[in-house]
């Protein structure tokens, strides 16, 4: 297992179709956010490096991109299916009300149009009332596993 044995939680950001004019695919990026860096244990787990995790420590505002190739098994909430992680990236904001760890994890799959659309439908950019009345993106249970781990 990737990140943990419980999974993290984000949301789905983007899912959109790709055609090389012979294969279609589809492409898409699952954000998580947070207010330490424990989840930089896990790219470092993905990269089998320690050295990522200068990254907490870097200047308050730093962008970084991993381009890779994995392939994995996506639990998205209770939908599951196979992906290749094809990129990540990170970013750092410090604000007057702390910091805050952005990562992008950006995926490509077969084109499987049932499932899709139930991700498109059901979980893309969904968002649903809080407490105060705002509209909020709704988090989800995300858990990855290298293909070979099944």
């Amino acid at each position: 297992m990737i990140f943990s044995e419980q999974g993290f939680k984000g949301h789905l950001s983007k899912l959109a179709q790709h055609s090389d004019g012979e294969e279609t695919v589809v492409k898409f990026s699952l954000k998580h956010s947070e207010d330490h860096p424990d989840f930089l244990q896990g790219i470092n787990d993905i990269f089998e490096t320690n050295n990522i995790s200068t990254f907490a420590d870097a200047p308050s505002k730093l962008k970084i991109a991993l381009d890779l190739n994995l392939p994995l098994v996506v639990k998205f909430d209770q939908v599951e299916f196979d992906a290749v992680l094809i990129g990540v990236g990170l970013s750092k904001k410090e604000s007057n009300k702390g910091i805050v760890f952005n990562y992008e994890m950006k995926f490509e799959k077969e084109l499987e149009k049932e499932m899709d659309s139930v991700l498109g439908v059901n979980y893309l950019k969904r968002k649903e009332e809080n407490a105060k009345g705002k509209m909020e993106l709704v988090s989800y249970t995300i858990s990855l596993k290298k293909q070979e781990d099944k």
